[in-house]
């Protein structure tokens, strides 16, 4: 798993160097291609696809959450990326690969009370003739 090592170290440094990641993303980075190599129990030249669509599975299954398998999935895809176009690797596994969908949360909305208010308002302004100017609510 040397082979691991000098693989994560190269994309690790270009990322940094190249990019100017902050520190913090360069060790999650680090910290999750740790994990996905722990994980796998595969070199990272060798991982199939599949080897990644379990590991995902696995996620998944133990409670992860959307926001952190996103991330997980973000980074192998950027280090396959980077290592096929730097001519390191010949195959992309996570070319397929789809993380999962996160939910955003709606707006919130005005409550019949707030938009009343605003129309009060709009009415006060057009007979104030005052209609293009600002107001601090």
């Amino acid at each position: 798993m040397k082979n691991n090592q000098a693989l994560i170290e190269n994309f690790l440094e270009a990322k940094f160097g190249e990019e100017g990641l902050s520190e913090n993303t360069i060790l999650a980075y680090s910290r999750d291609l740790e994990q996905i190599c722990k994980k796998v129990g595969k070199s990272l030249v060798d991982v199939s696809q599949s080897d990644l669509e379990q590991y995902f599975i696995y996620l998944k299954n133990s409670g992860h959450s959307k926001s952190t398998t996103a991330r997980r999935l973000s980074t192998i895809k950027q280090f396959y990326k980077f290592h096929v176009e730097k001519g390191f690797l010949s195959t992309d596994p996570t070319a397929q690969l789809t993380g999962p969908r996160s939910s955003k949360p709606l707006p919130k909305t005005l409550s019949v009370g707030e938009v009343e208010a605003l129309l009060q308002v709009a009415k006060i302004m057009e007979g104030l003739n005052m209609s293009g100017l600002e107001i601090d609510v």
